[in-house]
C-alpha cells in the first residue's frame, strides 16, 4: 500500500479537520460494508487471494465427556471412547470432562501425543488436518485442513455422542485461491480484530495486504485513520480528514449490517 499518514487535527490559522468514529458491536456478516470516502471496503470470510481451508466442528452441548463406546468419525476412521483397557488401534481412554477429552485427541491428532497412555498404540490421524479446541462459551473441536482449497471439502464426519454433534456431515468450507480482490477486508473471531482490518485499509501500511486485507486496497482520498487515537485493542476505528476545514465535514461514511456503525453519515467537527 505505502501509505502516508498526514495527521491534522488543526490547519493554519487554527482550523480544525472533521473527524468520525466506527464502531463495532460484534465482528461484521460476510457481505457487510463500510464506505469512507471514496473507497467502499466489504468484510468477507476469506480473502479471495489466499482461498479457504475446509473445516468440521464437533461442538459439545455440556461439558459431560464421552461415554464409554461413545464413537466420532473423520474420513472413514471411527475413534472409539473405552474405560477398560485399550484392545485395538483408534480407542481413546475416557476422561473426566469434555474440554479434557477434546484437548487429548488434539495433542494426538497434531504431534501423536498420548499414545499409549490415553490413546492405543497404532492410533492413525490424517496429518493434511490440524486440530484446534475451544472451551468458551461451548466446548468445540476443529479439524481444519492446512492447505487452502476446495480438494479437503466433503470428507465425511459423524458421531455417537449423546452430546456433541457436527456442524456438518462432512468437511466444508474450502476454496481454491484466486486474483486479488482490492477493498477485502478479513473477519476475525473478534470485533477488534476486524476493526484493525478497517484501520489497516485506511491507515498507513501495516503490511497486512494478502493477511487481513485484499492486495491492492486503496486508501480514501480525503480521509485516514486517525492514528493519534487509535487503540487497536478497542472495538472502534477513529478517522479524521487530511486536510482541515469545513469541507472535511462532507466526506461520506455509511455501513450496513448490525455490527458496524457509524455516528453519523458523514465526518463532523471540520472549521
Amino acid at each position: 500500500m505505502g501509505r502516508l499518514l498526514t495527521l491534522l487535527s488543526s490547519g493554519a490559522g487554527g482550523g480544525a479537520a472533521a473527524s468520525g468514529l466506527l464502531s463495532f458491536s460484534e465482528p461484521p456478516a460476510p457481505g457487510d460494508q463500510v464506505t469512507l470516502d471514496d473507497q467502499t471496503y466489504t468484510y468477507v470470510e476469506y480473502l479471495t487471494e489466499t482461498g479457504a481451508k475446509a473445516a468440521a466442528v464437533l461442538t459439545f452441548s455440556s461439558s459431560d465427556p464421552p461415554a464409554d463406546g461413545d464413537t466420532f468419525s473423520f474420513n472413514g476412521t471411527t475413534y472409539t471412547y473405552v474405560s477398560g483397557a485399550f484392545t485395538a488401534p483408534n480407542q481413546i481412554a475416557v476422561t473426566a470432562n469434555a474440554g479434557t477429552a477434546m484437548n487429548i485427541f488434539a495433542g494426538f491428532w497434531n504431534n501423536g501425543s498420548f499414545v499409549g497412555s490415553q490413546i492405543s498404540e497404532g492410533s492413525t490421524r490424517d496429518t493434511n488436518f490440524s486440530a484446534a479446541v475451544a472451551t468458551d462459551p461451548d466446548v468445540t473441536l476443529t479439524l481444519r485442513a492446512k492447505d487452502a482449497g476446495t480438494a479437503a471439502n466433503g470428507l465425511a464426519v459423524a458421531s455417537t455422542i449423546g452430546n456433541a454433534a457436527w456442524n456438518d456431515t462432512a468437511t466444508a468450507g474450502g476454496a481454491d485461491p484466486g486474483d486479488a480482490v482490492p477493498n477485502e477486508l478479513l473477519i476475525s473471531p473478534t470485533p477488534e480484530d476486524c476493526g484493525y482490518a478497517f484501520a489497516a485499509a485506511i491507515g498507513v501500511d501495516f503490511g497486512e495486504e494478502g493477511n487481513v486485507i485484499g492486495t491492492g486496497t486503496a486508501a480514501p482520498t480525503a480521509a485516514q485513520l486517525d492514528e493519534s487515537n487509535y487503540d487497536s485493542g478497542a472495538a472502534e476505528v477513529p478517522v479524521i480528514a487530511r486536510a482541515a476545514g469545513a469541507a472535511g465535514n462532507n466526506i461520506v461514511t455509511t455501513a450496513t449490517g448490525s455490527a458496524l456503525s457509524w455516528g453519523d453519515t458523514h465526518l463532523t467537527g471540520g472549521a
